[in-house]
């Protein structure tokens, strides 16, 4: 049940990270870095490696996602028999 609730909060870090990428991408970073704004070479970084970055963050989300569906799914097996801890599992994840 642990390792569950801890995937549950790595896929809304994931989530939220995901959204913070898409500001990022119409984010005058080029701008900011000449000023030499803290934070704002990560933000040029982003945004000339937009692609890498949202893959990366994708692929790591959805090998979260999978892994807590395995888990519930063999949570709720062992709980309800096969046929129900694999209904549960669908409805819930």
């Amino acid at each position: 049940l642990v390792v569950f609730i801890f995937l549950a909060l790595l896929s809304a870090f994931f989530f939220i990270r995901r959204n913070g990428v898409f500001k990022y991408k119409f984010y005058p970073a080029g701008n900011y870095a000449k000023e030499g704004r803290k934070g704002s070479n990560k933000a040029v970084y982003i945004t000339e490696n937009f692609d890498c970055v949202i893959s990366t963050i994708l692929i790591g989300n959805n090998i979260v996602n999978i892994s807590a569906t395995v888990i519930a799914t063999v949570m709720l097996t062992g709980i309800f028999g096969p046929e129900g801890g694999i209904v549960l599992s669908i409805l819930l994840i």
